[in-house]
């Protein structure tokens, strides 16, 4: 008897077990609101690696969170047009896996029509490789002006362990005499990507079927 080929489709019950399982929505950041270990205005930052002017700060005068963010946030070129610094941390990740970031930012200490640019990239991503994000932000006065409804990205993870940075990436006379603001960084593994058929051999004897 000429055995059959079955196409099988797991994608839809891939969906519904990530739904229901916690690993499928894990959070994969550490300190990504900046508040762990023993925070000091102007210090470094656990858990994350700094490459030029970024520092800790607190809730104090012009720089303050948003509700619900805690009390620390990360600031780059503090006191100073230090541009180019970076934050980055490397985090474990599985090759395919689905990843949404997630984070506050905005600009505070400044006057009016300051503007400053948020680059963020990530290591090794499918999706294409190196793709460039950048983030316009803007303030017109000493308060902290967060960007409205935050800002957020997906990305499809190409390595066991990926790096996310963000990079200040200002330039010119408006981005002059402010800082920029980072607070809340959350990564979560959202869901399985999209595997490759697989061959199965049903027991027939004949051609396995092909799961898709």
């Amino acid at each position: 008897m000429k055995p059959s080929i079955r196409i099988v489709n797991l994608l839809g019950t891939l969906a519904a077990v990530c739904l229901s399982a916690s690993f499928c929505n894990a959070q994969t950041i550490l300190n990504g609101s900046f508040e762990d270990g023993s925070p000091a205005d102007f210090g470094p930052i656990q858990d994350w690696q700094i490459n030029g002017s970024v520092i800790n700060y607190s809730n104090q005068g012009n720089y303050v969170p948003l509700a619900g963010n805690g009390t620390w946030m990360a600031i780059f070129n503090p006191g100073n047009n230090f541009f180019g610094g970076t934050l980055s941390q490397t985090f474990a990740t599985q090759v395919g896996r689905i990843h949404t970031v997630e984070f506050d930012a905005g600009l505070a200490g400044g006057g009016l029509n300051r503007a400053q640019t948020l680059q963020a990239t990530i290591s090794g991503e499918i999706n294409p490789p190196g793709s460039t994000r950048f983030w316009p932000l803007t303030s017109n006065s000493p308060a902290a002006a967060w960007k409205p409804g935050g800002i957020s990205f997906t990305f499809i993870a190409g390595s066991t362990a990926t790096t996310l940075s963000f990079i200040d990436a200002s330039s010119g006379s408006a981005a002059l005499d402010v800082d920029m603001l980072l607070d809340d960084v959350r990564v979560t593994a959202v869901g399985a990507g999209n595997p490759l058929p697989v061959a199965n051999d049903d027991g027939s004897g004949g051609e396995p079927f092909v799961t898709v």
